[in-house]
């Protein structure tokens, strides 16, 4: 189910990966990839749940997470979908 939620995230249909998302961690209350929390926290982002989404990505915060292509790859484009394109380049900087 992640794998599906997240091609949908790729296809930018982030209702239905957010639904996917959560049936999955139904299941498992864990993914097996930092990447699935990205794309998640991302969808619901883009889905108007920005509250939640910022809650995921607080926690894959770390001390590293400034060299985590995954925290800054999903982060950065949440902040551009904000319109905070100057935090989103510092990201991918």
């Amino acid at each position: 189910l992640a794998e599906y939620a997240f091609l949908n995230v790729n296809l930018c249909q982030y209702d239905k990966a957010c639904q996917l998302y959560r049936q999955s961690l139904a299941l498992q209350p864990r993914f097996n990839s930092r990447n699935h929390w990205g794309a998640y926290a991302y969808a619901l982002a883009e889905n108007g749940q920005k509250t939640q989404a910022d809650s995921i990505f607080k926690l894959l915060e770390s001390p590293g997470a400034q060299k985590d292509i995954v925290y800054t790859g999903w982060k950065s484009q949440m902040e551009a979908g904000r319109q905070n394109y100057k935090e989103a380049y510092d990201l991918l900087l």
